[in-house]
This record gives C-alpha cells, structure tokens and sequence, in this order.
C-alpha cells in the first residue's frame, strides 16, 4: 500500500513536472547565432560582420560565440541580458537603437551579478534613452554552450520580482523538510550502527546544497561572485553523484547486487568527483570541449547508477523500489541538465522544477524506504537476538534435570551477590555411585531429577545449578537462608524414597555451606567461593555425611586466609 502512494505521488509530481516554469521568461524575440574567430566587439557594425544561423541553436566551439536577439516592434524595453552560468573570459554586449547607435558594454566573470533566481547570472544592457531594436551577446572562450543558448533578455532582476518571492517560499518549506529526514537518518544510525542513514543523511545535505545554488537562494545569504558560484555547483552535482551512487550501494539489501558492481562502484563514485573538478577548473586544454567533458564524463557514473538500481530490482530488493520513486523526478532533471548541455534547445529549457519535485518526492519516499528498512532490520536483529538468547539458555541448562548449569552462573555470580544472594552451599549426593553401579543409571537418573525438583520449591530467592554427577549448587538470599537450605537438604531423602522405587536403603545429602559479607574490600570471585564451600562438604562427608558444615566470611577479608570457621 505505501508503494503505491509513492508512485501516485511520483505520477502526480510528473505530470505537474511538465507544466511551464515561471523562471527566467525572457523577451520573446528571434534568436540567431554566430561563432568563429571574428570579435564582433571591434566591428563598427557587429550585424553585418557575421554570417548568422537563425535556424540551429548549437554554436560550435569557436574562440568567439554570439547571439543576436532581434526586437519587434512594440517589444518591451530590456534593460539585462540573463543567462546560464559557465565559464567564459569576456562578454561584449552590443545593443543599436531606433537611430541606428550602437552602444556597447564588456564584463569579465568577476564583473556579471549572480542573481537569486536559479544558476543564472545578469550583465546590464548598455542602453540609452531611445528602445533597443538589435541585442547581441558575445561570449569569448565560452565553456558553457547553453550559457548563450539560455539567454534571454529581462526588463528587471528577476530575482526580484513578486513571483519569485513565492517560489523562495516554497523553497524555504523544501529546506524545512529536508531537516526531517536528516533528524530521522541519525537516529536510525544510533540504532543501527549501518552506513546506509549516514550515506541519506549526506545524500539530503548534498540536495539541500543542490537547491540552494541551482535555485540561486544562496545569493541572497553570501556575496558569492560567478566564478566561486559555477565551481560550488559543477562540484555540487559530482557529490550528488558519487553520494548518491554509494547510498544506493549500501541501501540494497544483502546479495541483491553483483560484487563485482558492489566493489567498482566507489570507484565510480571517486570519478565522479574528479571529472567535477577537472571540469571546475577549467584547464585550457579542455576548453574546445566545453561543457561536453563534463556532460559525457558523468555518463558511466549514470550507467554504473542505473546497473546498480537494474541488478537490484531484478533481484527483488524492496528497498530499492523506494528509492527509484522518490529519485525519479531528479532522474528527469539530470537528464535535462545533460541534454541541454549537450545538445542546446531552441526553447531553454530549466531542470528546477524536475528538481523541486524530485526533492520532494525523494524526501518523502526515500525516508519511507529508510524506515522499512530500519524496521525490517530491527526485526531481523530481534530475531536473531531471540534466536542467541535461546541458544545460550540452551547452552546454559543441564539436560536432564532442567536446572542451570555452571556455565550461566559463573558469569553472574558477582552481579548476584550484589543483588543479595550471600549464602552459597555445595551440595552432593552421599553413597550415589553405588546407585549407579546396582540399578543402573536409568535408576540414578530419576534420583537427580528428583533433587531437582526438590532444590526448585523456592523459585523466588533461590537458584539451583547442577555442577555436574551427583553435585549441586544453591545460593540463596532474604531471611532464614541458612535455615531454608538446611531444609531443602533435609528433604531431599524423602522425596527420593517418594518418586524413586527400589532402592535399599535412604539417599541422604552433605552440604558445605558458605555465607558471604554483603560488602567487602576484595571482590569473591565464584572459583574462590566454590572452592571454599566445596571444601567445607568434604569436611561434611568426613565427618560422618548426611550433615552441613557452614562457615561466615569476615567482613573485613581481603584473602582465605583470614576467613574463619563458626559453626558446624
């Protein structure tokens, strides 16, 4: 049911996806192109002194690349040249009038204005008091082919405007919801201790880093100029890459994707950021490329991506299924970013709605599939645990008189003590070889689980272990502990008669009795209590059995030495 909310969702994101975005709409006016090696900035008339296309939009690499916007008349009077941010060495903008006077402007990347309206800058027209009739924007050593493509020209900032406003809000409410899955990624990864909410919890950091540039929210906090802007979002989309491909690497659940996939993908994940920044640095000899070495680099990490979501599916992960939902709508605005990157559109086209929606989806759906998973490990670890606990009980419990053994109180000894279990008695079985040797061992085996049963009356301040043979262990703790256990060894013959026929003659018991201080300045370990209580029943057996010997510890002991013997 969750998963087809999710995809409701996703189709209704999509669908909204596809209407207009309000962003960067620009003077409607016809668009032509030139590129070579002519600087149209030294010409007297830059119209005439290149051969436009107006029917491609894809300049080709050129130490020079224009566009020239034609106005009709009544056109609105622009006042900025807005674009795409890329990297370029100058922008020459040239504008001729109703008179025919050309007037004109030259900016470098440190001199254009960010803008907060999207990963767009603007450069003011150099116009004067009559309308602008020809616009033409050039661009030298331009890396960035839809920094021209996607330029438009803007009566105001259109980071200004009222529209603009609201979408800031609705970015802002964005921003609110990514804390959500962030709070809830770490207290997963406090309980799980698995990578997979750490990787999330980076993944919805790099989105928040993502909105805030591509949405150019980010200008409206820090003075950030072009160059620093275009650097932090070439290496911003690397992140969202690598983190993403390693999130998706540590979400699958175990054997759902291939080792060998399992073991490139962080190397993938490392290419991605390198192609980013040999991209960000702009290297000359990369120039010619533009930004197609950029756009066909990240290619393999898209392949490696779809591979690792492919493998998984095939092979049944429900977790992925989560986050193929909620990533969808960003799967269409890095295609979008790619396409317009590589091949220019005539209508520029802006991924920020795709990527609005896909945060969106990706927040709520992918945050489902982290508490699925969650939940499902969690009840995959309580049933292992419950598995182990059972396993250790089982490990822990004489199989044939169901009672502990040595094993499940050694460890405990000193947490019990500290609970008040200070008296501690051997007990041991008197003449019980002959048992065995006369009516076999069937017969000696109903006479230990008859002990059992006796040593089992007193389940709330009493445990009862089998140390081994005819041997057993009672500690005690509350009033009357001495005297309840001497009890217990006092009954154990006529139970025995009870529950066991044929024997000859009574089984009796011998019991060494030890009582230990509550507190005391050396810690008694069980190896040194047993020893000295099983002492004291030897004392008991040879002096006559069918008797206990007990003993107190001093309080003040520091060593047997200086324990002391009281009664008998």
């Amino acid at each position: 049911m969750a998963i087809r909310k999710a995809i409701a969702l996703a189709f209704t994101a999509f669908l909204a996806a596809f209407l207009p975005s309000a962003a960067m709409a620009g003077e409607s006016a016809q668009a032509c192109y030139a590129a070579g090696s002519v600087d149209l900035a030294r010409q007297a008339d830059p119209a005439a002194a290149a051969a436009w296309d107006c029917t491609s939009n894809k300049p080709t690499t050129a130490e020079y690349a224009a566009r020239k916007f034609e106005l009709g008349e009544g056109s609105d009077f622009p006042r900025y040249l807005a674009t795409r941010i890329g990297g370029f060495e100058r922008l020459d903008l040239m504008v001729v009038d109703a008179s025919g006077t050309w007037h004109r402007a030259s900016y470098t990347m440190d001199e254009v204005e960010p803008v907060s309206d999207g990963p767009f800058f603007i450069a003011a027209l150099p116009v004067g008091e009559e309308a602008p009739q020809t616009v033409i924007a050039q661009f030298s050593a331009l890396s960035h082919n839809p920094t021209l493509s996607a330029a438009s020209l803007e009566e105001a900032d259109p980071g200004t405007t009222p529209e603009r406003m609201r979408e800031l809000l609705f970015i802002a409410a964005l921003f609110g919801m990514l804390l959500i899955p962030i709070i809830f990624d770490l207290a997963f990864w406090r309980a799980l201790r698995q990578s997979f909410p750490l990787w999330h919890l980076l993944l919805t950091a790099c989105f928040g880093m993502m909105i805030g540039l591509r949405s150019g929210l980010v200008h409206l906090y820090f003075d950030l100029d072009l160059a620093t802007t275009r650097v932090l979002l070439t290496m911003n989309f690397g992140l969202v890459c690598a983190v993403g491909l390693m999130f998706t690497r540590s979400f699958a659940e175990a054997g759902k994707l291939p080792r060998w996939l399992y073991r490139v993908i962080p190397w993938v994940a490392v290419w991605a950021l390198m192609v980013s920044a040999i991209h960000a640095a702009r290297f000359e000899i990369l120039q010619p490329l533009g930004g197609d070495f950029h756009s066909y680099g990240l290619l393999p990490v898209l392949a490696a991506y779809f591979g690792a979501i492919g493998f998984a599916l095939y092979r049944g992960s429900r977790s992925i299924r989560y986050q193929v939902v909620g990533l969808a709508p960003i799967f269409v605005a890095v295609f979008v970013q790619l396409a317009t990157d590589v091949v220019s559109l005539t209508v520029p086209t802006s991924s920020l709605t795709f990527l609005y929606l896909g945060v969106l989806t990706e927040t709520i759906a992918t945050a489902m599939g982290v508490t699925d998973r969650f939940l499902a490990l969690r009840r995959e670890r309580d049933s292992a645990v419950a598995r182990s606990d059972a396993m250790a009980r089982l490990t822990e419990l004489d199989p044939l008189t169901g009672l502990m053994n040595r094993r499940a109180i050694d460890s405990r000894f000193r947490e019990l003590h500290q609970e008040g279990y200070r008296t501690f008695a051997v007990l041991d079985l008197d003449k019980f070889k002959a048992v065995n040797d006369t009516l076999g061992h069937a017969t000696g085996d109903n006479v230990l689980v008859s002990v059992a049963g006796v040593l089992r009356e007193d389940p709330t301040d009493m445990i009862a272990i089998r140390i081994g043979g005819e041997e057993f262990l009672i500690i005690l703790r509350g009033e009357g502990a001495v005297e309840r256990a001497e009890q217990l060894r006092e009954a154990i013959p006529g139970r025995i008669a009870r529950d066991v026929s044929g024997l000859s003659a009574p089984l009796t018991a011998s019991m060494g009795l030890l009582v230990l201080p509550p507190h005391s300045k050396k810690q008694v370990s069980f190896t040194h209590a047993y020893a000295r209580a099983d002492k004291l029943l030897y004392e008991a057996k040879a002096s006559g059995r069918n008797r206990m010997v007990m003993e107190y510890v001093d309080r003040q002991a520091d060593a047997p030495s200086s324990w002391r013997a009281r009664a008998a």
